[in-house]
């Protein structure tokens, strides 16, 4: 998977502090950039956007 993690967190938080995402067809996972060996989980694509829709009202 590729796993990515947001620009602006990487620019303000300490190295390796936050969260990272990777899109598969089915999914979106989720894991501590900090515990890249695990554990991870995933959402489905319509929970994905729900969330973000949320996260963006602040």
């Amino acid at each position: 998977m590729n796993w990515s993690g947001s620009r602006a967190l990487t620019a303000r938080a300490t190295v390796g502090d936050w969260v990272e995402v990777a899109a598969t067809v089915d999914a979106v996972h989720l894991r501590d950039s900090k515990r890249a060996e695990g554990p991870t989980f995933a959402v489905g694509a319509e929970e994905w956007v729900a969330f973000l829709r949320i996260a963006a009202c602040g």
